[in-house]
């Protein structure tokens, strides 16, 4: 089944294609699972490079640690250490679930 998926203050030109369920956004990613990195799509340059510079990049594995009572923020597990971000900030990080 292929959907288009459309980031946020986005045109239709800039969306892409999923061909499969195991695509999704970061801040959707359940407790204990495990996903790579695909594409991160964030409209804010100054909070795109702090992720970057934190090692939130392109091909890198996830896994959701924990998640805070009301849902945010969202702990993940990457690089051998452990990052608190808000949901909010991850809604345009696209990952591919692996387990």
């Amino acid at each position: 089944m292929r959907r288009i998926v459309l980031p946020k203050d986005k045109k239709v030109e800039d969306c892409f294609y999923i061909e499969n369920d195991k695509v999704i956004t970061l801040n959707n990613l359940k407790k204990n699972q495990i996903a790579k990195v695909l594409k991160i799509d964030i409209p804010s340059s100054t909070l795109r490079r702090r992720l970057l510079d934190m090692g939130l990049t392109k091909n890198t594995e996830v896994m959701v640690v924990n998640v805070a009572p009301f849902g945010s923020p969202i702990t993940i597990k990457l690089r051998d250490y452990q990052l608190s971000v808000r949901k909010k900030d991850l809604e345009n990080v696209i990952v591919e679930v692996i387990s």
